[in-house]
């Protein structure tokens, strides 16, 4: 099934019920495990904005965890608590993700004949009660994003928390999981409205163009101006 909303597009067939509860279940064990240091974060994003910074939800950086090299002391340490079964998981869940996003993406990008050459990875989004992602659009001068994928893992386990597209004034919440698609720029800005009651999980990418770093003003590299 799919719903169309200018170029947005939601897809409910990306995986299944039972795909999507693994995942929460599986991340939320890594989370609450003491013997190892991985786990949601306080997404931080924003501060230049006024009022301060946007949102309010937790991160866990599925990627780079799957990426993690064996030499570092997170790995070593993992193995040491008997805990390195974690990381295989984590692998396992960006495998069936990446290779589900690579078929959507492949479809979305020939309906509307532009190219994508690279994603920045995924990271898992975690709302609780009141917790949101006030309004903002995804691209950035010099961020060549050009799509944006919001994967909705739980959708029918949480009451508020839709994606309100404000240019269209129109709320997405699927009701079970699914694939979100749409352009990562202004005339598509969102916000993740609050959580009302129970427990919203997500995964997030942004696809584009490689990096152009020589370009990038010295603001978004950390460097000064001279």
């Amino acid at each position: 099934m799919k719903i169309e909303m200018g170029v947005v597009e939601i897809y409910d067939d990306f995986i299944t019920e039972e795909q999507a509860k693994l995942i929460i279940e599986t991340i939320e064990d890594i989370s609450n495990d003491d013997g190892i240091n991985i786990g949601f974060e306080d997404a931080v994003i924003g501060k230049g904005h006024k009022g301060g910074n946007i949102r309010s939800n937790q991160v866990f950086y599925l990627s780079n965890l799957a990426n993690e090299a064996h030499e570092t002391r997170l790995y070593r340490d993992a193995i040491k608590n008997g805990k390195e079964k974690y990381f295989e998981d984590i692998n396992n869940i960006q495998s069936l993700i990446a290779n589900r996003m690579q078929m959507f993406v492949n479809e979305y990008t020939q309906k509307y004949e532009f190219p994508i050459l690279f994603d920045e990875g995924y990271t898992i989004l975690r709302y609780r009660g009141g917790q949101e992602y006030k309004g903002h659009s995804d691209y950035a001068p010099h961020i060549p994003r050009y799509l944006s994928a919001l994967i909705l893992l739980n959708p029918s386990d949480y009451e508020g928390g839709g994606t309100y597209f404000e240019h269209f004034d129109v709320n997405i919440k699927p009701d079970k999981p699914s694939l979100v698609l749409f352009p990562s720029n202004y005339a598509y800005t969102h916000r993740a409205m609050p959580v009302i009651k129970g427990s919203k999980y997500a995964i997030v990418t942004w696809l584009g163009h490689p990096m152009d770093w020589d370009g990038m003003p010295p603001m978004y590299t950390g460097k000064q101006w001279t």
